[in-house]
């Protein structure tokens, strides 16, 4: 089976767990660069992965996607960006979803349980 796609490892991310006195936490932190993201041009064969999975795939890309269209260092890597940019915009949109799947991933908004007293709490305690 060839991989859709491949990156570079973590290993020169900078992992900043250790300033929120956790240091065996996963951040926050930073991807450093050179990162590298190889696409293949095998096509479209997603189907083959169920539709959470592909939601969870789409996020992780909007998620570099949007960290590369904000990352800012001084006018670097600009055109790197940009390229990284148009291929995300491909792998995304080859991501779609029908109706029927968008309606049988589950719902964790509904199934949330929040204390909003706790919210209150903490409202009364700034003010």
């Amino acid at each position: 089976m060839v991989p859709r796609f491949t990156r570079t490892g973590t290993s020169n991310w900078i992992n900043n767990a250790a300033l929120n006195g956790e240091p065996t936490g996963a951040g926050p932190g930073g991807i450093q660069p050179p990162v590298t993201l190889t696409f293949n041009k095998l096509g479209t064969a997603w189907a083959t992965v169920g539709p959470l999975k592909r939601a969870w795939l789409q996020r992780t890309l909007w998620t570099l996607f949007d960290w590369s269209a904000s990352f800012y260092r001084n006018g670097q890597y600009v055109r790197e960006k940009q390229e990284l940019q148009r291929h995300l915009a491909i792998a995304i949109r080859r991501l779609p979803f029908s109706r029927d799947e968008i309606a049988s991933l589950p719902d964790n908004y509904a199934r949330r349980q929040f204390d909003w007293g706790l919210l209150q709490g903490l409202w009364n305690q700034a003010n």
